[in-house]
Formats: structure tokens, sequence, C-alpha cells
């Protein structure tokens, strides 16, 4: 299928869901895909988990590459909570989810729906922050972390940095 066809195809699909189904389909989307990401988060950590060996498997291959310079992915930096490209990446993700939030309508259509601004708080803590936040830390702990513990090389088994989670899958 042509490049052109599938993004105007999913263009007319998504406007034609909105137009017929409103907000209520958006949420209802949005709900679904939660729980999806959800489940499947509950079953894919603790099947890596087994099946790289625990987590003392994780902390040993980190561990290797904090500490051996003939790591591939040698990094003293790899154990530390004070590392400056971690700081940086967190930083980063922080200004780039907050311009996602300012600029994405769905995300003022949600507010505007809201009957009273306590239940919107209430949403934003309940939704965005217990339940979604911890999900991108627990992938990029466990699956990243498994990317290293396994000696993943960029130009070796993958081309960009990028691929590492697909790969350790």
């Amino acid at each position: 299928v042509s490049y052109e066809f599938t993004v105007l195809f999913t263009t007319f699909l998504v406007i034609s869901y909105t137009t017929i189904y409103g907000l209520r389909g958006s949420l209802g989307t949005d709900f679904l895909q939660f729980f999806a990401i959800a489940i499947a988060t509950l079953i894919l950590i603790p099947w890596l988990l087994y099946e790289i060996g625990g987590f003392g498997f994780l902390y040993e291959g980190l561990e290797g590459a904090a500490t051996n310079p003939e790591n591939p992915n040698y990094n003293p930096d790899a154990l530390s909570l004070s590392s400056g490209v971690g700081i940086r990446y967190g930083i980063t993700a922080v200004v780039i989810a907050m311009g996602q939030v300012l600029c994405e309508q769905g995300y003022y259509q949600r507010a505007v729906a809201c009957a009273q601004v306590r239940d919107l708080r209430w949403a934003y803590v309940l939704g965005g922050i217990v339940a979604w936040f911890p999900i991108p830390i627990v992938y990029g702990t466990i699956v990243g972390g498994a990317g290293l513990a396994l000696e993943v090389n960029v130009g070796d088994e993958i081309q960009s940095a990028s691929e590492v989670a697909p790969f350790v899958i």
C-alpha cells in the first residue's frame, strides 16, 4: 500500500470517527488504549524479567556497563541518579510532554468537558500521575536496562538506539 494512500486513508478514518462519535468516542478510545497498555505492561514486564534472569541479571549488566571499559556500552554513570545525561533527558522529556499538553486540542476538549475544576484536578492526579507516569519509567528501566545488560550495541545487532526495545522484546 502506498504511503500517500495510507496517510489519506488514516486521516479520513480519524476525522470520520471523531465526527461521528465526538468527544465520547475519543474518551472511550483513550480508555481502551490505557487498559491495553496496562495489560500489556502487566504481562510483558514480568515475562521479560523472567526471560533475562530477573533483577539480579539486570543490576549485574548495569554494573558491568558502569565499571567495565570493555563493555560496548561503557558508561561510568550507568548506575548514577545524578548522571548528567539522565538529568538532561529527564528535563527534555518533561519539556516535550508539556509541549504536547499545551498544543494538543484533545487535552482542552477534555478539560472543558469536566463538570467541575475539582473533577479535572482529580482526573489529572489519578490518570496522569498515578496511572500513566510509572509506565515510561518501568519500560525505560526494565527494557532499556535489559538492553544494556545484554550488551546490545548500535552497529552490531541494531542500527540505532531506538531499536533497543524491539530487539530486547
